[in-house]
């Protein structure tokens, strides 16, 4: 047992030394220390505007949503917003298709204000890749974090673009989770 622990903590440090930043040009900006000043820079400017830092994911990703959103309101006093629960869910996929679950409510909610962190461990997620549309259309700033390939469609569609560079949803999850939390 203690070989598996070590070897997995060795992915995990791998993952975080090989994180990458880009912008929405591909630019590289950095790792890891960039990617957590990136994000409280973006967090601390869209509460300077008023706005609210809107999250979206799915599975493990909302637990990261979810754990970051709580975090930021409770121990900062920041306003956050989160488009999931039993009834959000169920209706809006009802309604407008699961691929729309975040698009919606981000049309008619979010406003050029506000900054959505979308979190997909894979990239291509349709809802969270229409959440970044809708957003993008609002004039919202959008911070992406994922995994997987390299050239998954959402690390090309934030203004900041931070990116785990494996393809494991633990390691991945645990690496966004730290960029973010």
């Amino acid at each position: 047992m203690p070989s598996e622990i070590s070897k997995y903590r060795e992915l995990l440090n791998k993952a975080l030394d090989e994180l990458i930043v880009t912008d929405a040009n591909g630019d590289l900006l950095g790792g890891f220390e960039k990617a957590v000043a990136l994000i409280i820079e973006a967090t601390l400017a869209c509460q300077e505007r008023g706005g609210e830092s809107i999250y979206i994911g799915n599975g493990g990703s909302v637990a990261i949503c979810n754990h970051a959103a709580l975090d930021w309101s409770n121990m900062a006093g920041f306003r956050t917003r989160l488009f999931f629960g039993d009834a959000h869910l169920t209706c809006r996929t009802n309604d407008y298709g699961y691929e729309n679950v975040y698009s919606k409510p981000i049309k008619t909610f979010a406003t050029n204000n506000d900054l959505l962190i979308a979190i997909s461990s894979s990239g291509q997620s349709a809802n969270i890749l229409n959440g970044v549309k809708a957003a993008r259309a609002v004039g919202m700033p959008v911070i992406t974090l994922s995994g997987f390939a390299d050239d998954n469609p959402i690390r090309a569609s934030g203004d900041v673009n931070i990116y785990v560079p494996v393809d494991h949803y633990g390691l991945t999850e645990t690496e966004i989770g730290r960029a973010h939390v």
